[in-house]
């Protein structure tokens, strides 16, 4: 509930060297009378990789059979050059301060794909 608190959770190790890209989708719940401003990125070690995009949505709603404020993320990216035994993560962070604030557990599900090349457009 504090203003620049951020957590990650890892979700991928890679095995190997080389490309790869990914999709994120993760969503959680708050108490409807919570309102976040959050902010979602695959991180890689400590630093938010660079190709990605972000897209969310949030809605007082009863999805997914969870009821309250609804969370929602699709991230997607793709890093090079990447060593085997890199760890990605999936980083939150919360923007603003919620007085009296409910935590909020994230869970979701996550597609990578070792590539051998990748345009940025």
């Amino acid at each position: 509930t504090t203003a620049g608190n951020s957590t990650s959770h890892t979700f991928f190790t890679a095995d190997s060297a080389g490309n790869y890209t990914f999709e994120v989708i993760v969503a959680g719940a708050a108490s409807s009378t919570d309102t976040f401003r959050l902010n979602a990125e695959i991180v890689l070690g400590n630093f938010a990789i660079t190709n990605q995009f972000a897209v969310v949505s949030y809605a007082n709603s009863f999805a997914n059979g969870i009821s309250g404020r609804i969370y929602g993320f699709t991230i997607i990216g793709a890093v090079s050059d990447v060593s085997a035994g890199a760890i990605f993560s999936v980083r939150i962070t919360n923007e603003t301060t919620v007085g009296g604030g409910t935590p909020i557990t994230f869970s979701g599900n996550g597609l990578h794909i070792a590539t051998t090349c990748f345009k940025r457009f």
